[in-house]
């Protein structure tokens, strides 16, 4: 027989629908409405000069993503009043999609979907009302419709009026009545995830049966307060001393684009932030945590009556400014340098506008897609201790085994590091949600830690923004101590860092995940809009150009620097995890390519001025001399350059020529021969063995890609089984330069129905095969990789990432294994045997694999959501070759990875620039992340290395500018404790394995 509890639960729900919820709201009176159509955002003084055309509702109004101001006016009837100290009135509004009620010139609330009643000063019985509400044609998810909509909301969005003013009024709201609703629905939820024998499970029901028995469908807000003491004591049962603690912190995830424009989302943060402080200031045992300086940095611009408010409340303590970098990136494609930026800029930012309140302890990234091991290097570096994310939860196959742990990086240090057990950063705080936070709590055992866990739980609606609401709250209280559930606990992200560091003593250290943490999600993310992921590496080899010429040397300009930290915060900005991962709407692209060539255009400005009228000099961006082949005026030219320099065009050694017999490209290092498909049948060191004697290398392979899920965002294990295409058939092979400093081979074919064209270039010097694509891509769910099998026994692959590498499987003995099977890589992957190897380097390529001996390049894909062209038309593509004797170190791999990424070319200048140089030992490598204006000081030079090899090092570093001490500094560039300055230009030092150092040199 099924228990009383299950079989009457509908009850009360059914109660709650019919008789409390139209309670709540007792009486009404409409307003008149005016409308008023405008092109422009934020166009408040033009709202208050216009026009308005009387409309009756409801009223249909669009198109998608116009914007539609209402006036909403009238005088409150004398007989609207408040009937007793639980009632008060409210101004309520639903333009069906989201909105900015203002007051005067001050926006005071956002409404859409999830919320439409706002309180404003003075309403009261037989006084005017005359309100503007800013509507903007999108709900909280832009115009999307999605498979759970109901038809009639499709069918609205689809439409050309979207938008639905269904509401304009001036009501009593009850707020006894509300509370009764919000904890019996509470209760009820409560009820249906208990075990329904269980003495807890009877004694709340009884209690909801007695409480619901109390309330009088003739008088509901009468019978409201009794009807609520009985719940009340249902749910105070109290917990027991085991249950988990969750911080429960207000929280509005606002994706800096996604769905929608980055114009509307600086909509959205007025919106959002308002709903939060108009709460904060109902309650204040509220706390409110708030990342994305960029973002405060937009609402100083747009609503600073707004910004005043966020600073009162951070120096309340109850607004946490927090999160540490400039926007939540993407953290797999972005330089390690651009992830110091974002520190860098997003903790200046936050500590110059909120002072002690805005100092950083975290780092918070609730929605990136994976993260690499330099991130703790730099956390640390930059005096964070401590990590937050939310994504581990999305593993597709393998549970991370941890909520709170040591992240060890790179270089071996450790931050503490935590992932919310709840699963969603967009909480609402039901029973459900609640319960499943306390259920995921993982890790304890390992770690020996005793009594209850403790976790964060942000909540409030995002994503879209929005954020929280006053049912949530109300939740949180009814969950405070309550059988059945974890203690929920309105609190500060600040108490579950101390929290942390408490379990972390308490466990003598928490366990330990060494290495990249990566997302078993979302891997198509690292292909995705792949001419954006190129034009982001460009901009950062721009701007590390632009400042190398611009400060190295002593005659500088201010406005240099500002140009340039225009430059950087809007390349910053367009790292955001769902911009330059490919996966926002068409729109987003549009203003990305602008921004992109504002990028380019700021730095190269920067550089030019910087550099001076003069003659053709030689530039050299890698961290390594180099040497290699330039186009000239006068033709090609074989050329020398130091490292990190802009120098004179100085011929260097003269190499052996580059020789071609029949289809055989040789320069003395390298020989490489393509056969009738244009792939590579010979490749080898010097003639040596052939790399590609079991099957060709440089297979291009088209598979179907229509993932499960989130398209533009996915590749599925399995589309290894479903190749369409590949390059095994004759086609156009054609020798089209043969000089003796370069060898050119071009191979034309068309994939699918994409017409592309393969050159095979081999220069004098050379150690590597470049392949440079070109392909009209016009293909849908098809994916473009480039595949080569080479004849070496290793276990694992060497791989590139940001500050060094990390080392990945050839096997997939496990699932681990095997749900690894696309990662991310920089410039170079590396499979070797004792003697020999290949090295596969690409520029701006984040997409590989590795299995089996056959490594692999993801090159191009084409989803239809949500941008249906993402990436067709004209790509050019840029990967090379490299086979050696020895293993990876020995033969330099990493060394001319970056000088392929970052070509020798040449550039007008009146004199060479060389602003320091580094002497190390021959198997050292210290690579040059940064040279740059020192942030507070104008004769300030900073100097950022990082060791990448894995090993000690010893180094001396000399400023050739003019110099009176050094200093090593943090990334942010504040003194180090223990670190004097050092008298004078030159420094010696000892490094570690992946260390990052910051050098601050003071001129004059």
């Amino acid at each position: 027989m099924r228990p009383d509890s299950v079989v009457f639960l509908p009850r009360f729900e059914t109660l709650c629908r019919e008789v409390i919820a139209p309670a709540v709201w007792p009486a009404q009176h409409p307003l008149a409405v005016g409308q008023w159509g405008c092109s422009e955002r934020f166009a408040i003084e033009s709202a208050q000069r216009a026009s308005f055309e009387p409309v009756t509702l409801p009223y249909a109004w669009g198109p998608a993503w116009s914007t539609r101001w209402f006036r909403l006016s009238g005088t409150v009837p004398s007989g609207l009043r408040a009937q007793g100290p639980h009632q008060r009135l409210r101004l309520r509004v639903d333009t069906g999609t989201e909105a900015t009620v203002w007051y005067g010139a001050t926006p005071i609330r956002g409404v859409e979907e999830n919320r439409d009643a706002v309180d404003l000063p003075d309403l009261a019985s037989g006084q005017p009302v005359d309100v503007l509400v800013e509507a903007a044609c999108n709900h909280p998810f832009g115009d999307q419709v999605f498979t759970w909509d109901s038809r009639e909301r499709g069918e609205r969005w689809r439409s050309s009026t979207p938008g639905l003013l269904s509401r304009a009024e001036v009501a009593v709201f009850d707020e006894m009545v509300w509370r009764l609703l919000t904890r019996m629905r509470f209760g009820s939820q409560l009820l249906s995830l208990l075990d329904p024998r269980s003495v807890r499970a009877q004694d709340l029901y009884a209690c909801l049966r007695h409480a619901a028995d109390a309330v009088d469908d003739a008088d509901v807000p009468g019978s409201a307060e009794r009807a609520l003491a009985i719940l009340n004591q249902g749910l105070a049962r109290s917990a027991p001393g085991s249950a988990p603690r969750l911080i429960c912190v207000a929280h509005a995830h606002i994706d800096t684009a996604w769905l929608w424009t980055i114009a509307e989302t600086r909509r959205k943060t007025v919106r959002s932030w308002t709903n939060a402080l108009d709460l904060m200031d109902q309650d204040p045992d509220l706390h409110f945590m708030c990342s994305q300086p960029q973002q405060y940095a937009w609402l100083e611009t747009d609503a600073p009556s707004v910004f005043e408010r966020i600073k009162a409340k951070a120096a309340e303590g109850r607004w946490e400014p927090v999160g540490s970098m400039w926007v939540e990136p993407d953290t797999l494609i972005p330089s390690g340098e651009s992830l110091v930026r974002q520190m860098l800029y997003g903790v200046r930012y936050f500590e110059s506008r909120f002072g002690a309140n805005g100092r950083q302890t975290c780092v918070y990234l609730p929605d990136t897609f994976g993260f690499p091991p330099c991130l703790p290097t730099i956390m640390r570096s930059c005096g964070v201790s401590v990590f937050i994310t939310n994504k581990l939860a999305w593993n597709q196959a393998n549970t991370f085994p941890h909520t709170s742990f040591r992240w060890r990086g790179l270089d071996g240090c450790e931050v503490l590091a935590h992932n919310t057990p709840g699963g969603d950063y967009n909480a609402t705080l039901t029973p459900k949600e609640l319960v499943r936070a306390a259920d995921h709590v993982r890790g304890r055992d390992q770690a020996g830690l005793m009594g209850p866990a403790v976790a964060l739980q942000p909540f409030g609606f995002g994503d879209g923004g929005g954020g929280p609401t006053a049912e949530m709250v109300e939740r949180a209280r009814a969950g405070s101590d309550c059988d059945g559930l974890p203690r929920a606990e309105l609190g500060s992200v600040h108490t579950l860092i101390d929290a942390l560091h408490e379990e972390d003593e308490q466990a003598g250290g928490l366990p330990v995940w060494d290495g990249p943490l990566d997302l078993e999600l979302h891997r198509g993310t690292l292909t995705t809009h792949a001419w954006l992921k190129r034009a982001n590496a460009e901009g950062e080899r721009l701007l590390r150009s632009a400042e190398l010429i611009a400060f190295g040397r002593t005659n500088t300009e201010d406005a240099w620097q500002t140009q340039l930290d225009g430059a950087w915060e809007r390349l910053l900005l367009n790292q955001f995890h769902d911009i330059l991962p490919g996966s926002s709407i068409a729109p987003v692209y549009e203003d990305a390519r602008r921004d992109q060539e504002f990028v380019a255009r700021s730095a190269k400005r920067v550089r030019a001025a910087g550099a001076g009228a003069g003659q053709p000099m030689v530039l050299n961006t890698a961290s390594d001399p180099a040497s290699g082949v330039v186009e000239t005026a006068n033709g090609l030219r074989y050329v020398d350059a130091a490292a990190y320099a802009l120098g004179e065009i100085l011929s260097g050694r003269n190499p052996p020529s580059v020789e071609v017999d029949g289809r055989r490209v040789s320069n003395g290092l390298v020989s490489f021969e393509l056969d009738d498909c244009g792939r590579l049948a010979h490749l080898s060191v010097g003639g040596g063995v052939n790399l590609a004697s079991d099957r060709p290398l440089n297979e291009l392979r088209l598979y179907r890609d229509r993932p499960m899920n989130w398209d533009a965002w996915d590749i599925d294990l399995d589309y290894e089984r479903l190749l369409v295409w590949s390059n095994d058939r004759p086609t156009q092979v054609n020798l089209v330069r043969s000089d003796p400093l370069r060898v050119e081979w071009q191979v034309s074919g068309v994939a699918g129905g994409s017409a592309y064209r393969q050159t095979f270039r081999l220069d004098a010097g050379s150690p590597f095969v470049e392949v440079d694509t070109e392909i009209d891509w016009q293909e849908n769910h098809r994916l473009l990789r480039t595949e080569s099998t080479v004849p070496v026994r290793a276990e694992r692959a060497t791989v590139g990432t940001q500050f060094g590498y990390v080392t990945r499987p050839n096997h997939r003995n496990t699932s681990h294994d095997r749900f690894a099977f696309e990662f991310a890589c920089h410039r170079w992957m590396d499979l070797s045997e004792p003697g020999q190897g290949l090295a596969v380097l690409a520029d701006a390529i984040y997409g590989r694999s590795v299995h089996g001996g056959t490594m692999g390049l993801s090159l191009l894909r084409s989803p239809s959501h949500p941008d249906p062209a993402a990436d067709r038309g004209v790509n050019r593509l840029r990967y090379a070759y490299m086979p050696h004797t020895g293993d990876w170190r020995s033969a330099d791999v990493d060394r001319y990875a970056q000088s392929f990424c970052e070509p020798l070319h040449l550039l007008d200048a009146a004199g060479p620039v060389r602003p320091f140089s580094i002497d190390r030992g021959l198997d050292d490598r210290i690579e040059v992340a940064a040279f740059k204006r020192a942030a507070d000081a104008a004769t300030g030079r900073v100097l950022r290395l990082v060791e990448t090899r894995g090993r000690h090092a010893e180094i001396t570093v000399r400023f050739e500018l003019p110099t009176r001490s050094i200093r090593i500094v943090d990334a942010l560039e504040r003194p180090i404790s223990g670190h004097e300055p050092h008298e004078g230009a030159e420094v010696r030092l000892r490094v570690r394995p992946f260390e990052l150092i910051t050098l601050m040199a003071t001129m004059g």
